[in-house]
């Protein structure tokens, strides 16, 4: 019987498999390295460096990676501007506490609450002086040591794109798919909204899932490989779930990888890849499970950037010069809408990407905002630089530049 339903044995524990089976990993296990501290990112990458012969990278995980990655580091950055400034407000509102709580006796012990203050105030500065200064020294924007790393672990290990004529019938097949609820993708079609245009194709962001589960199941029947795929991705068109127990891949997929591969295929999330290989402390670990939790508590696509280039029903069917033209157009109308405000910029001194998107939202919404700076960071490449508090800023004149070359 186990020969006829292989894809309902194996034992997870079995160092066989991670021996001989390639290693995937999905495109939110590599953005969830920036969202950990320094030390566990580098325990993990260690990790992955023992395993580095057989870790290969479909090419739809290396699209994604890299249209994220700005907007992660930055959505970092933003947390810990955020901490900083709790911290901050914490000796305000002990004082306040106090004075409110030891109200009949505050004159006979004004100069004990002044000194717990006090004291509360300085721990406090010297931990937001800390948490500023490592933001400044780990300035991944400027030099992003993770990305180097993951270069060296991949270098000539990563797929090759699909043409647009497969593309078109990969899509085709996917919307049957999706019509039927077969994994994986399918969850994607209420959250993932929008379209790509990357080397001359435009894909939509709905099929990112299809597009990577296909480019795996190429990969293991061309080398004759069984794929252990690691992802922190929770939803049901992935895994099986029973009784509020996730107790593995949907069987679908284990199915269709065994019945088009003849091998094998196993899924872990980041935790348990960690828990079956150690190597990590338990700090670390505690911090994987909490990122892991956290990410998928967010609800937030992958392709956050591009969510909103295209109205919800346009058909795919648009030709590359149609794309163009909408986000010529876009960024037209945002630089003639921004030059306004310009003066009060330059009157300040500084341009802040964050007073910048805020601007931008409040004329165009939150996703359309998104998209446009995304434009302005990885496809005009405005240059970009890191004050003391961590905060991402402009080159103005660049910028300013880049503006008035686009209305004149």
């Amino acid at each position: 019987m186990k020969e006829k339903f292989r894809e309902f044995y194996f034992d997870k524990s079995d160092e066989k498999i991670w021996r001989e089976s390639i290693i995937v990993l999905d495109t939110n296990v590599l953005l969830n390295l920036y969202r950990y501290t320094k030390e566990t990112s580098e325990q993990i990458l260690k990790l992955l460096n023992k395993y580095k012969d057989n870790l290969w990278m479909p090419h739809q995980v290396g699209l994604e990676y890299h249209y994220n990655r700005k907007s992660v580091i930055l959505e970092q950055r933003g947390s810990n501007d955020k901490v900083c400034d709790a911290f901050e407000k914490i000796p305000k509102k002990v004082k306040e506490f106090l004075d409110s709580d030891l109200s009949r006796y505050k004159k006979r012990h004004i100069n004990d609450v002044e000194f717990l203050v006090k004291e509360i105030k300085t721990v406090i500065e010297g931990k937001v002086k800390d948490l500023k200064n490592i933001s400044e020294k780990d300035d991944l924007l400027k030099e992003d040591l993770i990305r180097s790393e993951i270069n060296e672990l991949y270098k000539n290990r990563v797929g090759d794109p699909y043409t647009e004529d497969e593309l078109k019938v990969i899509m085709v097949d996917a919307d049957d798919r999706f019509s039927k609820n077969i994994p994986p993708g399918y969850k994607d079609l209420k959250d993932k909204k929008g379209i790509r245009f990357y080397n001359g194709v435009q894909i939509q962001n709905k099929y990112g899932d299809y597009i990577l589960w296909r480019q795996v199941l190429d990969y293991a029947k061309k080398n004759k490989s069984s794929v252990i795929f690691l992802t922190d991705e929770k939803k049901e068109d992935w895994w099986y779930e029973a009784k509020g127990r996730t107790i593995g891949p949907r069987i679908e997929l284990l199915n269709e990888f065994s019945f088009h591969s003849k091998k094998s295929f196993y899924m872990f999330s980041s935790l348990g890849f960690i828990e079956v290989k150690g190597g990590l402390d338990q700090s670390a670990v505690s911090e994987v499970k909490k990122v892991s939790e956290a990410y998928n508590a967010m609800s937030i696509s992958d392709n956050r950037a591009f969510s909103s280039m295209q109205e919800r029903n346009t058909p795919f069917q648009l030709t590359a010069r149609e794309f163009h033209e909408k986000k010529k157009k876009l960024m037209k109308e945002f630089c003639e809408f921004i030059v306004v405000e310009l003066d009060v910029f330059f009157e300040q001194g500084d341009l802040y990407l964050s007073d910048l998107a805020d601007l931008a939202t409040k004329k165009f919404g939150q996703f359309t905002s998104k998209f446009i700076m995304d434009i302005l960071l990885n496809d005009i490449g405005i240059s970009m630089r890191i004050d003391k508090s961590g905060n991402a800023m402009l080159d103005i004149d660049e910028f300013s530049s880049y503006l008035f070359s686009e209305i004149s």
